[in-house]
């Protein structure tokens, strides 16, 4: 399993059942739903929202969504985030806090 750090982890799982089905084919028929959306969610991994120097206000709306707070002071505004601020000098990122 890839995490979303970049790191992988392996586990390693067994699962007894008791079932009335006669061949394999209706084993699989049971377990195969419960296995797909395991693997599904497994692989979906989250978008990582990141920031870079010189990006556009637009461009931090797309990456981090609308900021709680928006200061303006002139050439500088600061977007404020729950955990994060980003300042801008020139409609241009020039700084994360």
């Amino acid at each position: 399993m890839v995490l979303a750090d970049g790191s992988s982890t392996r586990y390693r799982a067994e699962v007894n059942f008791h079932t009335t089905a006669a061949t394999a084919d209706e084993i699989k028929k049971i377990i195969d739903p419960v296995l797909i959306d395991m693997a599904t969610a497994v692989t979906t991994t989250p978008q990582s929202k990141t920031v870079d120097i010189a990006m556009t206000m637009d461009q931090v709306k797309q990456s981090l969504g609308i900021p709680d707070k928006i200061i303006n002071l002139g050439p500088k505004t600061i977007f404020v985030y729950k955990d994060l601020k980003v300042i801008f000098i020139d409609s241009k990122v020039s700084d994360v806090q």
